[in-house]
């Protein structure tokens, strides 16, 4: 049902400007690889998509093993044993 959802939000858009991250941040640290020497100007926009789904269901997958264990405020240990 998410990657459902995320499909389908993805096929929707139109608009690949606004980002909730900030593509020269994003930029900069795929060009800390050495190997790096030219990022086409897509790269940082469909890696910044990446990034929005991944923190997404991470947090999504966290919040769901919190309230298994019945508890209200999410704990960094609830990230790290989601899975």
């Amino acid at each position: 049902m998410f990657w459902t959802s995320q499909f389908q939000e993805i096929e929707r858009t139109n608009d690949f400007k606004n980002h909730s991250l900030p593509l020269a941040r994003i930029k900069k640290i795929m060009k800390a690889d050495e190997d790096v020497r030219m990022i086409s100007a897509e790269a940082p926009v469909i890696f910044a998509k990446a990034c929005e789904m991944f923190i997404l269901e991470l947090t999504l997958h966290s919040w769901i093993h919190t309230k298994d264990k019945k508890g209200r405020t999410q704990q960094k240990n609830d990230i790290g044993s989601c899975y």
